[in-house]
């Protein structure tokens, strides 16, 4: 096991701000301070845990497991910071995932995961979490049973924070008719992800790909896809058919858990599921659901086109990264960089303010003609360092439109020996 000194992540967050511009403004980052925990399928050098909960169990608050290809049973964190990647190109199955009772002062990051219960239920459940949650880059896939065992991909409940960028969330169980995110009492914000709901049983109306039963919800540059109504059948003696079930909305909001939900959306695509076929010729096929249905609460679109941000991370110190940068041609972009995360919506910059303060703000330049700026820091961490985890965003900034926040992700910068 490798231990990692406690030193202020203020040495990682500067020289990766150093690595991309000149320009720094406001205050250092926070220190985190943990291990490196290297987890693999098999025992091996350089190795630490061949299972995730025994690695997650033996993990203080604030340690990093770095996950190399294979398949793992699922794991459980409660009540403990922890950042648990993939590493770079590796391919990581895992089982179901669990992240609970978070204090205010916790965070979690999931980043690179392919999450699928296989037949065991939901992928993903945060509950009671008052700390924030990041997942990135991760494939959640409910898979139930039927009736018997909820397949929703992805479960929030009484948590805030919980944040997604660029994953891919579906129900994928046929005939469960379960949603793809079933957001309770929560706030929740989505960045570039996919989300769908599964096919309903006979005849039953589907199911929404995100239903939030009170709670907030903040969108960007996200798709939405409602679950196929079911179809119709014919029964009984004298043969009687059935209509086909409505397909479901691509957003739901329901109230009844404190105050009404709330729902704002940049850019972001509704598609209503399609309608399920007729029992029989003197039977209907259901509707074409709705692209959003608002049972209580309100829903505000902003009309600005998405921003987004990727990273190649993890970093290795000393070799060149790649930041890539999406927006509109010739406004400015700078990245805000921190130790921490508070995600919480800023009305003035049209989105989700995901880093914590105190942060590093940089100038990265301005968007060309194509939309697209490219850059290529090389990032050298400081000697005493194993490894720092920075939570960044984007800001973009012109005349017309004023600023607007950009796609936020967890980078982590490793020592080169990992």
């Amino acid at each position: 096991m490798r231990t990692l000194r406690r030193v202020a992540s203020t040495v990682a967050a500067v020289a990766l701000v150093a690595a991309v511009a000149p320009v720094v403004a406001a205050a250092p980052a926070p220190a985190p301070s943990g291990n490196v925990h290297v987890v693999a399928p098999a025992a091996g050098p350089g190795v630490d845990f061949t299972n995730l909960q025994t690695a997650v169990d033996a993990a203080a608050s604030g340690d990093l497991l770095l996950v190399k290809a294979g398949s793992y049973a699922g794991f459980t964190i409660t009540s403990k910071s922890l950042t648990v990647t993939a590493d770079l190109g590796h391919a990581v199955d895992v089982g179901e995932i669990t992240v609970d009772a978070l204090a205010a002062s916790q965070n979690v990051v999931l980043s690179g995961l392919n999450v699928d219960p296989n037949g065991g239920g939901t992928a993903l459940w945060l509950t009671s979490n008052a700390g924030p949650v990041h997942v990135e880059r991760c494939t959640l896939l409910g898979t139930g049973v039927p009736v018997f065992v909820p397949g929703h991909a992805v479960q929030v409940i009484q948590s805030t924070g919980a944040t997604f960028t660029e994953c891919t969330i579906a129900a994928t169980t046929g005939n469960s008719g379960d949603a793809g995110v079933l957001s309770q009492g929560s706030d929740v914000a989505f960045f570039e992800c996919t989300i769908s709901a599964a096919s309903q049983f006979s005849s039953a109306p589907g199911q929404a790909a995100c239903s939030l039963i009170g709670g907030t919800i903040f969108a960007s540059g996200t798709s939405f896809f409602g679950g196929p109504g079911g179809d119709g059948g014919v029964s009984g003696p004298f043969m009687i058919c059935s209509d086909g079930g409505d397909g479901g909305p691509g957003l739901s909001l329901s109230g009844g858990l404190g105050a009404d939900p709330v729902a704002r959306i940049v850019d972001c695509t509704f598609v209503g599921g399609p309608g399920g076929a007729s029992g029989g010729p003197t039977c209907f096929p259901g509707s074409t659901g709705p692209e959003t249905q608002i049972f209580a609460g309100s829903l505000t679109t902003i009309p600005v086109a998405a921003r987004t941000y990727e990273v190649s991370s993890p970093i290795r110190s000393g070799v060149p990264a790649t930041l890539s940068f999406h927006g509109v041609p010739d406004e400015f972009v700078f990245l805000i960089v921190s130790g921490g995360q508070t995600p919480q919506y800023v009305d003035l910059f049209k989105g989700v303010f995901a880093p914590a303060s105190p942060y590093i703000l940089v100038y990265v330049g301005q968007i060309p003609g194509s939309g697209d700026l490219t850059v290529n820091p090389t990032v050298n961490l400081d000697p005493s360092l194993q490894c720092a985890v920075l939570h960044e965003q984007p800001i973009y900034y012109q005349i017309t439109t004023g600023w607007t926040l950009g796609s936020p992700r967890p980078s982590v910068i490793l020592a080169s020996s990992f």
